[in-house]
């Protein structure tokens, strides 16, 4: 059987280091910070619609401002 295990919590409450623990014992990490990154930095579908839907200014030279995306209060 296989089980999956989310991790959460706010910041610096240690999510980094139990992670690394897990690591440590060979259990893999999926971890949603580092896939949200590749999605924005990678994939322009997204980006075209961010774009479309908060306004060019989000995404420039192929890039997301993601501080500028970030005061928009969805991260």
């Amino acid at each position: 059987m296989t089980y999956f295990l989310g991790l959460t919590g706010g910041i610096a409450t240690g999510k980094t280091t139990v992670s690394q623990m897990l690591a440590q014992q060979g259990i893999p990490i999926i971890d949603g910070d580092q896939v949200a990154h590749q999605v924005l930095a990678n994939n322009q579908s997204v980006q075209a619609q961010i774009q479309a839907t908060f306004g060019k200014r989000l995404v420039q030279d192929g890039q997301v401002d993601r501080a500028d995306f970030g005061q928009i209060g969805l991260w």
